[in-house]
């Protein structure tokens, strides 16, 4: 993947529309659904699609979070799997892309992660999609209004995380919440243990 292709379609489609993806904070799940085929997860209140109008190359599935009374609150999209070296390079390549790309419309990120657990066993420079599979590694980045972000679209936070499935195949996921998640997280978990 060449790194001004990602960052061309990356701005295109972040130009075009309003909020990422075409979404906006508050949306209903008949307006979500306009964007995308979205199906209930086995989450409560999250809806997953294959596709919408408005994707990107890049990512493979997209997930909502819309809450009755709240609307549309977060927006998670996973990347497509990316063939790499066990040292990381490919995916710290895309994942250097994509920051780039969100920098030109959100500006720096406000936090950056890039460490590896304490004590991990996966610490020699090739093991570094082995600790992002075993979850002892985090690569992530975060634009947050909290802390001084200035995030438009009522968005409250975005966030970029590179993960790993296996020594050799990494991918991506792009979140946005806003400014209504906390109250749709709620709601969410409360749902979910209703039947409890």
């Amino acid at each position: 993947m060449k790194k001004i292709a990602l960052s061309s379609i990356l701005f295109l489609s972040f130009e075009v529309f309003a909020g990422p993806f075409g979404f906006s904070s508050g949306m209903t799940l008949n307006d979500v659904n306009k964007i995308g085929d979205f199906k209930p997860d086995t989450n409560a209140y999250w809806y997953d699609s294959k596709t919408i109008k408005n994707g990107n190359n890049n990512f493979e599935s997209y997930s909502v979070l819309v809450v009755p009374g709240y609307g549309l609150c977060k927006i998670i999209a996973v990347g497509k799997d990316i063939i790499s070296n066990s040292y990381g390079e490919q995916v710290r390549t895309n994942f250097d892309d994509l920051t780039s790309a969100l920098k030109l419309k959100y500006g720096n990120p406000t936090n950056q992660y890039d460490f590896l657990r304490s004590g991990s066993i996966w610490k020699d420079p090739n093991d570094f999609m082995m600790g992002l599979a075993k979850k002892d590694r985090t690569l992530v980045n975060y634009w947050m209004v909290a802390d001084g972000s200035k995030l438009p679209d009522e968005l409250k936070s975005i966030s970029l995380t590179a993960g790993a499935t296996s020594s050799s195949k990494g991918y991506l996921t792009l979140s946005y919440e806003f400014s209504n998640v906390s109250e749709c997280m709620a709601a969410s978990k409360m749902k979910s243990n209703s039947n409890l």
